[in-house]
């Protein structure tokens, strides 16, 4: 379904038969508004997703997966924070080319790799160590 004010998506479901819900998944692009609200409407809304929320199956925890996660940004609108209900969160740090890396010492969705490197401290620096062949950084 598409927001009735900027068409953004704002839910999408997989049904068995017209009235099984498999799967729902529901985004909020506004402030304090619950994912899946059609009628969302708000001078903050610059396109970003501030929740998202999932679930399968009847509604509730006991019949499955209901998730919601909350979306922070930084004011050059990258992504900076994921904190799912079940406590699960991620941080991210850039570093001045806009190189992104996760910062470490806490709950991750993903494990920190090659793919996905880690840094100690919300620190530029620390993140553009981790990309040494970038071609922005002068650095070969």
């Amino acid at each position: 379904m598409l927001s009735a004010v900027r068409q953004q998506l704002v839910s999408v479901s997989v049904e068995k038969g017209g009235s099984d819900t498999l799967l729902n998944l529901q985004w909020s692009h506004c402030p304090g508004v619950t994912p899946g609200n059609v009628s969302e409407s708000c001078i903050a809304n610059n396109g970003d997703v501030l929740s998202s929320r999932v679930f399968f199956g009847a509604r509730g925890a006991a019949a499955g997966l209901d998730a919601t996660t909350t979306y922070g940004y930084d004011p050059l609108g990258r992504i900076k924070s994921a904190e799912e209900t079940s406590g699960m969160r991620q941080l991210y740090v850039y570093d001045v080319y806009g190189n992104r890396a996760l910062k470490a010492g806490i709950d991750y969705y993903i494990p920190g790799n090659a793919a996905t490197p880690q840094v100690s401290a919300d620190d530029p620096l620390l993140v553009e160590g981790q990309f040494p062949n970038n071609r922005w950084s002068g650095v070969t």
